[in-house]
């Protein structure tokens, strides 16, 4: 494949990726999404599950998103039970630090599974080996990225 061929090709990959990701995730997603959570907020519950507690500024970070908007965020799922606020005073007592609770770890199970049947749809159609490949193609592209 040639200069021009390579890039037409990299433009239909970059627009079916998005296409997928907007069908897949903001979609079918919000559609079938009984839990009333974002994406955003998923993740952050996520992050907090798996990682334990954290700063507003270590949630906003990897989310590219203003510690102001965590804040918003972090006050809604306060409210909704899933992660407490509380002061670390081991580094200062301004400091404050954001820690699932036993039903945001419940959530993110749910959530979890959610995804996973959204996933397990889409991909159906998919043999054992194509799945393999893509994969494969997508270790090599977060590679890639991570190593800029």
């Amino acid at each position: 494949m040639d200069k021009k061929e390579r890039r037409e090709e990299l433009l239909i990959e970059n627009a079916l990726m998005s296409s997928m990701f907007n069908k897949i995730w903001l979609t079918d997603w919000n559609s079938k999404n009984h839990l009333n959570l974002s994406m955003t907020e998923v993740s952050i519950l996520e992050m907090l599950a798996s990682e334990g507690q954290k700063r507003a500024k270590e949630l906003s970070e990897p989310l590219h998103i203003t510690s102001g908007g965590i804040t918003g965020i972090c006050n809604r799922l306060i409210k909704k039970g899933y992660i407490v606020r509380t002061r670390d005073e081991s580094i200062d007592r301004r400091s404050v630090v954001h820690e699932i609770t036993d039903l945001g770890r419940k959530v993110v199970q749910e959530a979890f599974d959610m995804r996973l049947e959204l996933v397990s749809t889409h991909f159906s159609s998919l043999t054992d080996e194509d799945i393999q490949a893509w994969n494969r193609v997508y270790k090599k592209l977060l590679g890639n990225v991570n190593s800029k």
